[in-house]
């Protein structure tokens, strides 16, 4: 069963020349105890910009994905219509958020040259 939801199901961009449109995306980690790692893809990236594109959500968190449709220079032909897709890929992180530790951070010192 996966822990993330994803919201909403469907994204509608009215058609307007020479203008950014502007949806947003929200995913949730509906888990109370696993972390969820997640990535945003699409059909067009020429066509659409979308920030974040991954990121991590800890037990109970919601992340706000903001897409932009890029500016039409001329209104797309009936074939192109509705063809774009996004992807929300997610993978639940192997062990719970409580037990994950840090590595130490390593400091090299290096001799001062000869």
């Amino acid at each position: 069963m996966s822990q993330l939801v994803v919201e909403p199901s469907a994204l509608q961009f009215p058609l307007t020349l020479n203008k950014e449109v502007v949806q947003l995306l929200f995913v949730s980690n509906r888990s109370s105890r696993r972390t969820v790692t997640f990535k945003v893809k699409t059909t067009s990236p020429r066509r659409y910009s979308v920030r974040p594109t991954r990121g991590i959500l800890w037990p109970g968190d919601q992340e706000q994905i903001t897409i932009t449709l890029r500016p039409l220079r001329k209104p797309p032909s009936d074939a192109d219509d509705c063809r774009d897709r996004f992807k929300v890929l997610s993978l639940p992180e192997p062990c719970p958020a409580s037990s994950l530790t840090l590595a130490p951070t390593l400091t090299l010192t290096l001799p001062p040259p000869k």
